[in-house]
């Protein structure tokens, strides 16, 4: 199917129009004038009408719209041409933080345009790397910004519970009957999954933040409980302790298994800041315990066997619909599971970035 950007919507109708959603947040966070913020995203959007084609109703009607949209990149820029494109799949999968909110803020109307597509029986899915939340907080969140009483936590696939849920299946009956102990750098979210699995959270956030060399030296493995995984979601409160402890754990048992949530390099905040992601704590760890993290979060494909596996998604373009904000994990994502792919510019990608990548490998490339 296509490769797209640009949606939004009015009322019971879809309508995409990415740049007015994307002024929106700047007219709402930054200190630039409305006149300005037009003015840049008016150009945004001529770029890329310079370098895209424009999905038409005609292509969406086409018996060949796989191969015609599958294969290249379209820029959707019409109401009706939306709805008919959306129409045309059984699942679509959203991203959040960039996609349907930013922050606190929601996209202006993507609340209707996820009732609209429940309304229309699709299954709707909210799959994020985001592992500051658990699946009923994730659920609380969207319901209240999108005003979508109606979601339920089963359409919620934070990295928090694929992280648990994978813990799950990996380590079982260990030790008989004690519960296996995992050391965890993340949010209270992310072990309280991990805690709902049964299992038993190690942490170091009471501890002073620095670490000596002779603190390090001293460890015993008689005075820290054998650790069977070690996993790592973005935590604010990262320091040298927690680097330390990690490096011990990996290093001293190579059966532990190191697990990261995401691996994301950064998010953007606010108009232009950018917020150091959990992909920076991980490479920290990999460094220091030289072990490789096996990653449960987008683009990872353990995450695309979960969709498969417990949620029945149809990894085929024609079917399964993955809209986000991110090159590297939703739509890189989308694209090993041979999905369509559909970018949004209300978060990380730019329609300059897009047009960089145009001659470049087809598995970046949204529909």
């Amino acid at each position: 199917m296509a490769k797209c950007w640009r949606f939004c919507m009015t009322n019971v109708a879809v309508q995409t129009w990415i740049f007015l959603l994307v002024t929106h947040f700047l007219l709402q966070s930054s200190a630039l004038s409305q006149a300005s913020s037009i003015s840049h995203w008016t150009n945004e959007l001529r770029a890329l009408q310079q370098h895209f084609p424009t999905l038409t109703s005609s292509i969406c009607n086409s018996s060949s719209i796989v191969d015609n949209v599958y294969n290249s990149t379209y820029l959707v820029n019409s109401p009706e041409v939306a709805k008919e494109y959306l129409s045309s799949f059984d699942t679509i999968m959203f991203d959040c933080d960039g996609v349907l909110y930013r922050g606190s803020e929601p996209t202006p109307h993507a609340g209707n345009l996820i009732r609209w597509l429940m309304l229309q029986n699709k299954r709707v899915f909210f799959v994020t790397n985001n592992s500051g939340k658990t699946r009923q907080e994730l659920c609380h969140k969207l319901s209240q910004l999108l005003e979508c009483p109606e979601l339920t936590e089963y359409q919620m696939v934070g990295s928090a519970f694929t992280c648990a849920n994978y813990l799950d299946t990996q380590i079982r009956d260990i030790n008989d009957s004690r519960k296996p102990n995992i050391y965890v750098i993340g949010s209270d979210s992310l072990c309280d999954e991990i805690l709902r699995k049964g299992f038993v959270v190690i942490r170091d956030n009471d501890q002073p933040g620095g670490m000596t060399a002779e603190e390090i030296a001293s460890i015993s493995d008689d005075d820290h409980t054998m650790i069977a995984a070690v996993v790592v979601g973005l935590d604010t409160r990262f320091n040298y302790k927690k680097l330390s402890m990690a490096t011990y754990h990996l290093r001293s048992n190579p059966n532990c298994l190191f697990i990261a949530t995401n691996e994301d390099a950064y998010d953007i905040v606010g108009l232009d800041r950018y917020q150091p992601g959990n992909g920076c704590l991980v490479n920290a760890i990999e460094k220091a315990s030289d072990r490789k993290a096996t990653c449960i979060g987008k683009p990872s494909e353990l995450l695309l066997k979960v969709m498969i596996e417990e949620y029945g998604i149809n990894a085929d373009s024609r079917k399964t619909l993955m809209v986000g904000d991110r090159i590297d994990t939703d739509i890189i994502f989308g694209r090993r599971g041979k999905l369509s792919t559909m970018a949004a510019l209300t978060g990380c990608t730019t329609a300059q970035a897009l047009i960089g990548l145009k001659n470049g490998p087809t598995n970046q490339m949204p529909n």
